[in-house]
């Protein structure tokens, strides 16, 4: 009826309102209003799955940002949002998931892309993790943290001169660390390269 939908509309003005204004819990007291009216309201799900992420409330986001996905409203945004929130419960399979549909909707987004490296290489998933991590050190080669993850991805493969190839590159553009050197020094300790390892 036109009642219930002017009701409903206003609900989630409010919510709008309350959440620009930073009023993060009396938005989500409006938009969980709304859904109650109207439990098929994707809108309201998502931005309840935006603010309970805000507050570091994991459970609830991820039931919000399921339930706007199952009425049709994904978006590459809310599905990298619910793998950060996976991430952050450190259940990785469907962070994975999560980030992959991100970044299928959005290929350029870094984010996405670095979320789903994190998500395959916490299950181990390293050749995964080693291809992402091309395009990701392609795009950015100065970011030490690229080159340092692949580095440990090799090391996971089982190629430790491949990771001393990117702890040597990091070393070259100046990002080298104590931690990176002192890594490096294992790897040719390891490979029986005392004079490098020196």
């Amino acid at each position: 009826s036109d009642v219930c939908s002017s009701d409903l509309v206003l609900d989630l003005t409010l919510g709008g309102v309350q959440f620009q204004q930073d009023r993060l819990d009396d938005a989500l007291a409006s938009y969980r209003t709304a859904t109650a009216k109207f439990p098929n309201f994707r809108r309201a799900y998502r931005s309840i799955g935006l603010i309970c992420t805000r507050k570091s409330q994991w459970e609830p986001a991820i039931a919000a940002f399921n339930r706007m996905i199952e009425l049709g409203g994904a978006d590459a945004y809310s599905y990298g949002l619910l793998g950060f929130c996976h991430t952050q419960r450190q259940d990785y399979q469907p962070a994975e998931a999560s980030y992959r549909n991100a970044l299928l909707l959005q290929p350029e987004n870094v984010e996405w892309r670095l979320g789903l490296t994190r998500s395959v290489f916490k299950q181990s998933k390293f050749e995964d993790a080693a291809s992402l991590l091309d395009v990701l050190i392609a795009a950015y080669p100065d970011k030490a943290d690229f080159w340092m993850l692949q580095a440990h991805t090799y090391l996971g493969l089982k190629q430790p001169l491949k990771a001393a190839v990117n702890l040597e590159a990091l070393d070259s553009i100046g990002k080298s660390s104590v931690d990176s050197l002192y890594l490096l020094g294992d790897i040719y300790l390891s490979e029986q390269l005392p004079d490098l390892a020196l």
